[in-house]
């Protein structure tokens, strides 16, 4: 990856949910082949940036040992991934921010290049993950452009992160010829069936 593009994008690993279905617990630090899943994300992703900071917002001495920067919502009452969007882009000093989850361990290596180029080319504030099917919405690199507009968002009450992007000029990057890399966990069921399956 160009260290041009790299010196331009931060970027943050959302952990900030409340993992509903897995009990509440910290979905994060599940062990996933012998590592957490968030070791594994860190690993893939923060070659790509020029600082890596992690949103979360309990148990946040669980982390420390990940060595980064650990970003808390600002706006609290567990927003869903804006709020920590939003956290980030208000601590960046890039101009570009990549987001990825804190349960994809196959997150793709040339994620950040791929999405800022397809950006530039289509002149947009934004590019998303498209994997042949639908939006991948958590795999994103915005244009720092963008957090006002989240804030007054956010502000209103709305906390859709696919209605948002519907407001601004998003590239869908097309992705369907890496579909496992954004292989993302749920259920301790999914996490199971996937142990060993890639």
């Amino acid at each position: 990856m160009s260290v041009v593009i790299c010196e331009e994008i931060s970027g943050v690993i959302l952990a900030g949910g409340l993992a509903r279905r897995m009990g509440g617990i910290e979905k994060a630090l599940v062990e996933f082949r012998g590592e957490t899943l968030l070791s594994h994300v860190i690993k893939r992703v923060q070659p790509q940036v020029k600082t890596l900071y992690l949103n979360v917002n309990k148990k946040l001495e669980q982390y420390q040992k990940f060595n980064l920067s650990i970003l808390e919502d600002e706006k609290k009452g567990f927003l869903g991934p804006l709020a920590g969007i939003l956290t980030a882009f208000n601590k960046i000093e890039t101009h570009y921010l990549l987001v990825v989850p804190c349960d994809a361990p196959f997150v793709s290596l040339n994620l950040a290049e791929t999405l800022f180029k397809e950006m530039q080319y289509q002149n947009a504030l934004g590019a998303v993950v498209h994997d042949g099917e639908r939006l991948q919405p958590t795999f994103l690199l915005l244009h720092k452009q963008l957090r006002n507009d989240l804030e007054i968002y956010l502000n209103n009450g709305q906390r859709s992160i696919e209605l948002w992007l519907e407001r601004h000029l998003i590239a869908k990057v097309d992705f369907s010829s890496q579909l496992d890399d954004f292989i993302s966990f749920n259920t301790f069921e999914e996490l199971n069936l996937n142990a060993t399956k890639y």
